[in-house]
């Protein structure tokens, strides 16, 4: 290890800042912690947890107890997943699944491969693009694109005509709101 650091000066740090020092710690939680105590035989609740934690060294006993429920802790984070895997989405018969994203008001386009050219122009037309991360297509939320995307999937059911927005506010990217809609 040196204790070295390397200056760059570029647009990209003069803008945002550099990172001179970067510090690393990982903490296992409470309850974790009183899980694993109580796994050997101690009763230590995940609300006394802290105050154990911070009066162990005071003795020789608790001290040891100490280290080997970090160690034990450590060796239960190693084994369990870090983030839970979501489960495979089923695809439809066509190999194209809708999604719609009620958190981001999106609409999701899956493919089972890469869709040819004359599927991505039509997708591109009507605002959908591509998420490489996510590996799917996406829009923001509005009858039309609905529509689309389930003639996509083989889904013949149209959206409700009465949340339909004009073409210029589709195009400008506003919501529908029932309430101005009925107004006008």
């Amino acid at each position: 290890m040196t204790d070295s650091y390397n200056y760059n000066h570029e647009a990209f740090t003069g803008i945002f800042g550099g990172a001179k020092y970067v510090f690393e710690n990982r903490e296992a939680s409470p309850d974790l912690m009183s899980e694993v105590a109580a796994s050997l035989g101690h009763d230590i609740g995940a609300d006394q947890w802290k105050e154990f934690e911070q009066t162990a060294h005071q003795y020789a006993e608790t001290a040891a107890l100490l280290r080997q429920i970090r160690n034990q802790a450590a060796e239960v984070s190693k084994l369990a997943p870090q983030t839970p895997t979501p489960a495979q989405e089923p695809r439809s018969a066509s190999g194209v699944t809708v999604r719609i994203n009620t958190d981001l008001n999106g609409v999701e386009v899956l493919f089972n491969e890469k869709p040819a050219q004359a599927v991505i122009d039509p997708l591109k037309a009507h605002s959908f693009r591509w998420n490489r991360r996510e590996k799917l297509w996406y829009a923001k939320q509005s009858p039309s694109r609905i529509d689309f995307a389930n003639s996509l999937a083989g889904v013949k059911e149209p959206t409700s005509g009465s949340d339909m927005l004009t073409e210029e506010q589709d195009r400008q990217g506003m919501e529908f709101c029932p309430s101005e809609h009925a107004m006008a």
